[in-house]
This record gives structure tokens, C-alpha cells and sequence, in this order.
């Protein structure tokens, strides 16, 4: 990626998402694996949304006893749109290690 390609990608990060805080990884005390926190403004698109808005991601990530298969959840909740804390995104990521390769599901 040449200069234009790394300038552009940093203006398309700078315009859709700015950290602003972000937790160290720690032992969770009711999971197995790392968890942390970050905080972060947002776009919105919607008519009924302000034109960005502040979210919150928790973060878990756990390495399964055999060290081949990595679980990457998170949790997302957009804080300034009307009934935002009554909607969370989840995501769960299965990473699989196969040699020096991997493959996520």
C-alpha cells in the first residue's frame, strides 16, 4: 500500500471511529481468558440518531487448553441513540490455528 492507499485508510478510520479509551487486557474474574473495555464515538446514520454517537465494546478473548482455537467475543452498546442501552451488537469469532496458517468461523 503506497502513501496515498495508508493516508486514505487513516482518514477513513479518523472519520468513522475515534478511540478514546482503551482498557488494558486483565484476568476476568467470572470468565476464562482477558477481558477489557474500550470507549469510542461512532457515525450515525440514522434520522433519529446525532450524527455520531459514544459506544461501549467489551471485549473477551480466550485461548482454548490445546492453544488452536482462539474465542474473540465482543460486545457493543451505542450510548446517545434513543433506547440505545436496550440494544447490544455481539460478535463471536472462532479462530483456528492449523500449523502456521488459520481460519476464523
Amino acid at each position: 500500500m503506497g502513501l496515498w492507499g495508508t493516508m486514505l485508510l487513516r482518514t477513513i478510520f479518523d472519520l468513522f471511529l475515534w478511540v478514546l479509551e482503551m482498557g488494558q487486557w486483565h484476568a476476568a474474574d467470572e470468565y476464562d481468558g482477558q477481558v477489557r473495555e474500550i470507549t469510542f464515538r461512532s457515525l450515525c446514520n440514522s434520522p433519529m440518531c446525532p450524527p455520531d454517537t459514544a459506544m461501549t465494546e467489551y471485549q473477551h478473548a480466550v485461548l482454548s487448553p490445546d492453544k488452536e482455537m482462539l474465542v474473540f467475543e465482543t460486545v457493543q452498546q451505542a450510548h446517545d441513540v434513543p433506547f440505545g442501552s436496550y440494544f447490544e451488537v455481539f460478535t463471536i469469532l472462532h479462530i483456528l490455528f492449523y500449523a502456521s496458517t488459520f481460519i476464523y468461523a
